[in-house]
């Protein structure tokens, strides 16, 4: 995770993540369906949490392939103690699937959420304007066919 702007730390903070999805096929090589999701992390006393929500859509470029193209849009939030943080954030990425039984697939995917334009907030107002969060996700998955 990396929150950019002029008073935010530049470093980026890692640690795992969880997220679920929900969708059907629109036809043979194309999935659509929604996603969220939750990070979180102990920055000495501050914990930071991001959580991102949306819909996203998943294309087999070819049928007989694992391969497949991934794009969103939706929301992410930032939230450190008083320090808030919305904005409408996009979504790309691309995986594999891998068969494991009949009816499930396991497989890999890395993401790239992106949100730009929001403002930190406190509950006192505006502490940053133009802000940017972008999150680089590696994730592991199991889904039914």
């Amino acid at each position: 995770m990396l929150l950019s702007c002029t008073v935010c730390d530049p470093e980026r903070e890692l640690g795992p993540s969880v997220g679920v999805a929900f969708g059907t096929y629109a036809d043979s090589r194309l999935r659509v369906g929604l996603e969220g999701g939750l990070w979180a992390n102990d920055d000495g006393e501050v914990r930071e949490s991001v959580y991102r929500g949306g819909i996203v859509a998943q294309l087999h470029p070819r049928p007989d392939s694992g391969l497949h193209l991934v794009a969103g849009l939706g929301w992410s939030g930032y939230r450190a103690e008083l320090i808030t943080y919305d904005a409408v954030r996009l979504s790309l990425g691309a995986g594999w699937d891998l068969p494991l039984t009949e009816g499930w697939v396991v497989g890999n995917r890395v993401m790239l959420d992106a949100a730009s334009f929001g403002s930190l907030q406190n509950d006192v107002g505006e502490v940053a304007s133009s802000v940017g969060l972008s999150v680089v996700t590696l994730g592991l998955y199991l889904r039914r066919r």
